[in-house]
């Protein structure tokens, strides 16, 4: 472990030479101590940890104590459970189980090759990240209503419960698998060249957009009744299934139906068209 003087030194000049932002290094120059130094780093985490590479694991790991690196909400290599929420936490390299309880709205970030199981419970609204390659699972319940976005190439598996309402925005080429079963009513963006893959079931009904490059695929079943709208030259796959039952705004012609089986039916809302299996409705015109 240096000394908290060699450690800042070194870390002021490899600060330096990657430009780091006026305000953010003051704070660097002006720590008194490692625990101010610590702060600033995980304020700037991304920047310096993920973007930049200026410091490893290894080095926040022999430079700081775990009750150092936890205390500001840093978790590297933790596997157990995290209950002390803080308003903000960073998983690198790790998979706690993490509840948020209440009207609790922490703002939780995964990276590297973290997988925890993070469950969003009550009135909750956190903000939960995923980054780099991490695989968390994050299931939202009672009326919680997170926002969740996924990065970079991270594939998360994500459940939609109870009458839990998530906005969950897919970025980068990630590729969840997102899954909306209760009465729970998400809205989802699917952007750049992400994949996701999404089922909606039981009475959820999700409002989905899709955009940019992206290529979702989309299974509706049940009596589930999603919103789907896609823009730019997005190109979403559905399948419906059961009674289900889809209004589809097509502000682009990317729409691939693969496959439309039972009960279900959509509904184009922009060239008004109805896709039904004509033996399964008696077709009565008004």
């Amino acid at each position: 472990m240096k000394t908290f003087k060699l450690f800042k030194e070194k870390f002021i000049t490899d600060c330096k030479s990657n430009n780091a932002c006026q305000s953010e290094f003051k704070r660097v120059l002006n720590s008194k101590n490692k625990n101010e130094l610590l702060k600033v780093i995980f304020d700037n985490i991304n920047w310096i940890y993920d973007e930049k590479k200026i410091l490893t694991i290894d080095d926040l790991l022999n430079n700081f104590t775990q009750k150092q690196l936890t205390k500001v909400g840093l978790y590297i290599k933790y596997n157990s459970v995290i209950n002390d929420l803080k308003k903000s936490i960073v998983l690198i390299s790790s998979s706690p189980t993490i509840e948020t309880w209440g009207s609790s709205s922490p703002t939780i970030e995964t990276l590297d090759s973290s997988s925890p199981t993070i469950k969003t419970l009550d009135s909750s609204s956190p903000t939960i990240k995923t980054l780099d390659s991490s695989s968390p699972t994050i299931e939202t319940w009672g009326s919680s209503s997170p926002t969740i976005e996924t990065l970079d190439s991270s594939s998360p598996t994500i459940e939609t419960l109870g009458s839990s309402s998530p906005t969950i925005k897919t970025w980068d080429s990630s590729s969840p698998t997102i899954e909306t079963l209760d009465s729970s009513s998400p809205t989802i963006e699917t952007l750049d060249s992400s994949s996701p893959t999404i089922k909606t079931l039981d009475s959820s009904s999700p409002t989905i957009e899709t955009w940019d490059s992206s290529s979702p695929t989309i299974k509706t079943l049940d009596s589930s009744s999603p919103t789907i709208e896609t823009w730019d030259s997005s190109s979403p796959t559905i399948e419906t299934w059961d009674s289900s039952s889809i209004s589809y705004l097509p502000y682009s012609n990317n729409l691939k139906i693969l496959s439309q089986k039972g009960n279900s039916c959509i509904n184009d809302l922009i060239n008004h068209k109805l896709y039904i299996i004509k033996n399964k409705f008696e077709i009565i015109e008004l």
